[in-house]
């Protein structure tokens, strides 16, 4: 309830600024609050986060793509982006971890729609604009 009150109070630059460096703000409070050890690693991945994987480098693909494809389609493959996430932390973690039923048909069907998405536009025939009106100022008649 308190998260909702400030947030509501904040300006959204400075709530983002929060939300971004949350996980940097909790390795700091167990590091020096709770006098935790924490291992050099987590700083490394937390340094690679912050300052480029997690922001700067997906923020110039997406202007990148942007620039070679229909804004609409950027944001339609966006969607794939936490199928994508959660298919790689599965590869990567292992150990036991296993994806439910529910959440591979939730995958599926995420995929499912991107793709209906993509390819049900209807391709608009090239269309070339009109001829510019003749800019030259129509003679005007002598008078009589």
């Amino acid at each position: 309830m308190l998260y909702f009150v400030a947030i509501s109070r904040l300006p959204v630059g400075i709530g983002l600024l929060f939300e971004y460096s949350a996980p940097l703000l909790v390795a700091l409070w167990a590091r020096f609050g709770q006098r935790h050890r924490v291992r050099p690693r987590l700083w490394a991945g937390l340094a690679l986060s912050l300052a480029g994987l997690g922001s700067i480098v997906p923020y110039l693909l997406v202007a990148a793509a942007m620039r070679h494809l229909p804004a609409t389609s950027v944001g339609i493959v966006g969607m794939v982006e936490p199928v994508l996430a959660a298919a790689v932390a599965w590869l990567v973690i292992g150990d036991g971890e296993a994806l439910n039923p529910a959440q591979f048909g939730g995958g599926a069907l995420v995929l499912l729609g991107v793709a209906l998405a993509e390819t049900a536009r209807v391709a608009t025939p090239g269309t070339t604009a009109p001829p510019a009106p003749d800019t030259a100022p129509a003679p005007v008649a002598a008078p009589r």
